[in-house]
């Protein structure tokens, strides 16, 4: 699933770019407008990355704070090892990519719209997670947007959730720190996060709800019905992409819209056993191990390669079309050797970071904690290993 989002993700910045140097219509018509259809769902896809995180890491934050084992040093070393260790090379490349497309056509550059700020400070800004309220995204890279949200997704959920058994705990001064740690981080980063939030919170309901359901075995459903719920799911998610985009939804509730259409296919994935031995489900899952990198990468790369060869398609509609999804393949080629550089290093970069907060790899809190917290989790819950996105995010 994320992979397949970052794929769209890619496809809809290519298409946008690719028509607006030419100066065409991007949305197209009939046979074209078909073709145009996977590079019109950008922003859709990012609203997959939310709740597939609001998952992964909501959930991890419950478990622990339901156990008594959350530690905010710790939690704060893995997700900023995850998000910078893209996103610091993120920025250098972007800078470094943004000069070469200036020295080819400044004018073309321009034309895209592509460039905001480009200074160290702008660049400070963005490492800071504090885009698009605070400063705008680092040169090009536009995309950087979400890492932000992210970043201050997991601050926010953490304060209120670990404040909250601290409360229940009687522990009032940690209960209080907590809540000012939550209300700090919408006064810092702006109340536009509040507006996405719920977005996040759909998939720690689902970690949720999956805690609370202990797996049980029962009888395997006949293949047609298991075809027809892929299917269903599907069709459901494909229905709310197509509403968000002819509607037009605002911030917000377009997110929420996607957010609750993911739902079934996030719970199917949970509760089915084995993965299907295909070809193209292989190839989506490779992708989806270095999507975070895809996401992160791709957007200066895919200016860099429009404003090298804008002049090599015309300004036929169809040559257009061909040109955006040729350049999505190139980019997601050239970014590959990017994410070896980088995210694969991510479980290196976690071990370090941990070392440096005084905690060695896989080991948990010094203070004592329920017996249950020592060594596997209480009945009911689940150890998911996994990134954060956008952890694509």
């Amino acid at each position: 699933m994320r992979g397949v989002a970052a794929l769209l993700v890619v496809f809809g910045h290519a298409r946008g770019d690719v028509f607006t140097v030419r100066g065409l219509d991007p949305a197209g018509s009939g046979l074209l407008r078909l073709l145009l259809l996977p590079a019109s769902f950008a922003q859709e896809a990012v609203a997959v990355f939310f709740v597939l995180s609001g998952y992964l890491v909501g959930g991890q934050v419950l478990r622990q704070a339901r156990a008594d084992r959350f530690d905010w040093r710790v939690y704060l070393a893995k997700r900023l090892s995850r998000l910078w260790t893209v996103l610091l090379p993120g920025l250098v490349l972007t800078a470094l990519v943004d000069a070469v497309s200036r020295q080819i056509d400044a004018g073309r550059l321009a034309s895209l719209q592509a460039v905001h700020g480009d200074g160290v400070g702008q660049g400070l800004c963005n490492a800071a997670f504090l885009m698009p309220t605070r400063c705008l995204e680092f040169g090009s890279n536009e995309s950087l947007w979400s890492l932000a949200y992210e970043f201050w997704f997991y601050v926010l959920f953490a304060g209120l959730t670990i404040g909250w058994y601290a409360a229940r705990r009687g522990r009032r001064l940690i209960a209080l720190v907590n809540l000012a740690v939550a209300v700090g981080s919408v006064a810092l980063f702006g109340v536009q996060l509040l507006v996405l939030f719920p977005a996040w919170l759909i998939g720690v309901v689902v970690a949720e709800v999956q805690s609370r359901s202990p797996r049980r075995d029962a009888p395997v459903a006949p293949v047609w019905r298991q075809r027809a719920g892929w299917a269903g799911a599907l069709a459901l998610l494909g229905a709310a992409f197509l509403a968000s985009n002819l509607l037009k939804l605002g911030d917000g509730v377009r997110e929420l819209v996607i957010g609750l259409a993911t739902v079934p296919l996030v719970w199917l994935c949970l509760r089915t056993s084995s993965v299907p031995d295909r070809g193209w489900f292989r190839a989506g899952e490779w992708l989806g191990s270095w999507s975070y990198s895809l996401y992160v990468f791709h957007r200066p790369l895919v200016v860099l390669v429009v404003v090298a060869s804008s002049g090599w398609w015309g300004d036929d509609p169809r040559a257009s079309t061909l040109a955006l999804y040729v350049i999505a393949a190139v980019v997601a080629v050239a970014v590959y050797p990017l994410y070896r550089l980088t995210e694969h290093h991510t479980d290196r970069m976690r071990a370090l970071a941990l070392r440096l907060v005084g905690r060695a790899p896989g080991s948990g809190p010094r203070h004592a904690a329920p017996r249950h917290a020592a060594g596997a989790p209480p009945a009911g819950s689940t150890s998911v290993r996994a990134p954060s996105p956008a952890d694509p995010a």
